[in-house]
């Protein structure tokens, strides 16, 4: 397991990384649902907690993964293996996140025990691959010893906080510190030890498809939820409004992420990639949320939520804005220029959002407030499609 080339021509995710990036289809999903049926039943912070804090622990061991695999991913039986265990603590993961959920709600009790033993799971796995790279990279040494040394004081901390019985506030407390202990790991090893061998192409491909995993799963909810309204009250304006929004937001979120060109950027500002990279946490998070926010808005059409049509569609638009705003945000610090027409675009989407939500306060129909919820995406790329070549 030695370093692999940066600067291989045609690097592209291996098939055991797509599959590994299907197993994260069950977790968004899982923890979208989760999200749409805590607001659904008025618990809202509660429901925002569990999603914030399952949302953090998949997407950072997909993060962590997705790196290590660039620098040393050689495709042999102890790879395979190790990523196999990684699969089965996302499964595992996402089989706790219904307790957590509910534990939560149920007055803040702490029934975290299966999520966090799934987390520590595809951490462990990792942390084997860490070792073998040690072992046969010998010139990078400083760097992977960081790796195994952090990580395994990270997970040591988890699996503490798990036997330990405290108050949900020092609980909560503990999970920060131990999540600033994650994130230092890698920056300090990476700065301070040397860089690992990892590809900007292939980073960004594999960043790519995981958007499109999580744009597809709130696809794949929506459609859910639209087809217990079916069942319960037929094709109605209310259905092809929300089956006609959905997938035009979907694409527009979708042609706003690739429209930048990531990789180039990330190759030629190797300095700024960990904003970039750790900046992706909440992106993947806003795209689930908003799949979750169409779904709510569903059950909402169903009769089978206690929050109001306003803040239904506060919830998509909160979801909807701060995506729009990361990804701008993101690419154009890898950029390190922000052009005053797209600063524009963002402004006047940011407004349009802003609208609907007020509007449907006001009294402005549901539909016609999905409409104005979709376009605020298409804004910028209207601007990006018509701008003179």
């Amino acid at each position: 397991m030695l370093g692999r080339n940066p600067d291989q021509v045609g690097r592209a995710a291996t098939p055991l990384e797509l599959l590994y990036d299907l197993t994260l289809v069950v977790a968004f999903g899982v923890a979208a649902d989760q999200l749409a049926d805590a607001l659904a039943k008025g618990h809202i912070l509660s429901g925002i907690v569990g999603f914030v804090l399952a949302m953090y622990a998949v997407v950072w061991c997909w993060i962590n993964f997705t790196w290590f695999s660039s620098a040393y991913d050689n495709d042999d039986l102890f790879m395979r293996a190790c990523v196999t265990a990684q699969m089965v603590g996302v499964v595992i993961l996402s089989l706790g996140l219904p307790a957590l959920f509910t534990g939560l709600h149920n007055h803040w009790e702490l029934q975290e025990q299966t999520v966090v033993a799934g987390y520590v799971v595809m951490r462990v796995a990792l942390i084997a691959l860490w070792i073998r790279a040690w072992k046969h990279d010998k010139a990078r040494r400083p760097t992977t010893s960081t790796y195994i040394i952090g990580i395994t004081i990270a997970q040591l901390m988890w699996i503490t906080l798990i036997l330990i019985d405290v108050p949900v506030l020092i609980w909560g407390s503990l999970v920060v510190v131990i999540y600033i202990v994650e994130m230092l790991v890698p920056y300090i090893a990476e700065n301070r030890q040397g860089r690992t061998p990892w590809h900007p192409h292939h980073i960004a491909e594999r960043y790519g498809l995981l958007a499109l995993i999580a744009l597809g799963e709130g696809v794949v909810g929506t459609v859910d939820a639209l087809n217990s309204l079916i069942g319960a009250h037929g094709w109605t304006l209310e259905v092809w409004m929300l089956a006609f929004c959905g997938m035009g937001l979907t694409v527009g979120m979708w042609w706003l992420y690739f429209g930048m060109p990531s990789a180039e950027l990330i190759a030629a500002n190797v300095e700024r990639v960990f904003a970039w990279a750790y900046g992706h946490i909440p992106v993947y998070a806003a795209i689930a949320a908003t799949g979750a926010g169409l779904e709510l808005i569903a059950l909402g059409f169903a009769g089978d939520s206690v929050i109001s049509r306003g803040n239904t569609v506060l919830v998509v638009a909160i979801a909807l804005g701060v995506y729009m705003t990361l990804v701008f945000g993101l690419f154009h610090y890898i950029d390190g220029q922000i052009p005053f027409r797209t600063v524009l675009a963002l402004f006047l989407s940011l407004l349009l959002l802003a609208a609907a939500v007020i509007g449907i306060f006001f009294g402005l129909p549901d539909y016609f407030a999905l409409i104005l919820i979709t376009l605020t995406s298409w804004i910028p790329i209207f601007h990006w499609e018509l701008r003179p070549a």
